[in-house]
């Protein structure tokens, strides 16, 4: 039996909200990314670690914006078990697509 991970659910207020994606969702909307987009491009292993917060979702990065101090780029990371290299997905997008899972 294949295990089924529903779509990310907007809130009352009809948003999408990074802190509200499961883990499970996360690792959905990265399965669906290409084959050849799963390789470290560093090392070419395959094999990335995602980090949990102790609510067991994915860690949300706040990267600060220079232009006025104010805005942030919400971010989701990835890093490869081998070498350590992170790559990191911004959490609008990833919350877009999780939006989109069936």
């Amino acid at each position: 039996m294949e295990d089924v991970v529903g779509p990310l659910k907007p809130r009352a207020d009809g948003l999408l909200y990074a802190d509200d994606l499961t883990s499970f969702q996360f690792m959905a909307v990265m399965d669906t990314f290409t084959e050849t987009s799963h390789h470290c491009p560093v090392c070419n292993t395959r094999q990335w670690s995602v980090q949990l917060d102790t609510d067991d979702k994915p860690v949300l990065l706040a990267l600060p914006s220079f232009r006025d101090g104010s805005d942030k780029m919400l971010s989701f990371f990835m890093s490869c078990s081998r070498c350590g290299f992170i790559r990191s997905h911004l959490a609008e997008n990833v919350c877009q697509l999780a939006s989109k899972l069936k």
